[in-house]
């Protein structure tokens, strides 16, 4: 991700088309989820959607309140439903690996950031 990027979370091509696809079996990520979002000043956010989800979205095991966004930091883990989850992995601009942010899949589905 690039500073201004934001990339929805769930399993609906429409909604989210770069994660629709890796989460299209985990039937406990909500079709419209989370959004990540990498901010310009370079922080990394996510919020879980406005009207909620069935089986929730954790950082480090505490479950996020639906439209209110939560600051992530490198070593995260970010929980969606019961299963997927992935730790956050925060980069320089300047690394040879691209700017912003990237997640690493741990368990389940997961479609990383």
């Amino acid at each position: 991700m690039r500073p201004g990027d934001v990339r929805n979370l769930g399993r609906a091509p429409e909604w989210a088309p770069t994660t629709a696809r890796g989460f299209a079996d985990e039937l406990s990520v909500s079709r419209r989820h989370a959004e990540v979002a990498l901010r310009p000043d370079g922080t990394l956010w996510v919020t879980e959607y406005r009207d909620g989800t069935t089986h929730g979205t954790r950082v480090n095991e505490d479950y996020l309140l639906p439209g209110v966004p939560r600051r992530l930091a490198d070593g995260d883990s970010l929980v969606l439903g019961l299963h997927s989850e992935a730790t956050v992995s925060l980069c320089a601009p300047d690394d040879d690996a691209g700017a912003g942010a990237a997640a690493d899949e741990d368990t389940g589905s997961g479609a990383g950031t």
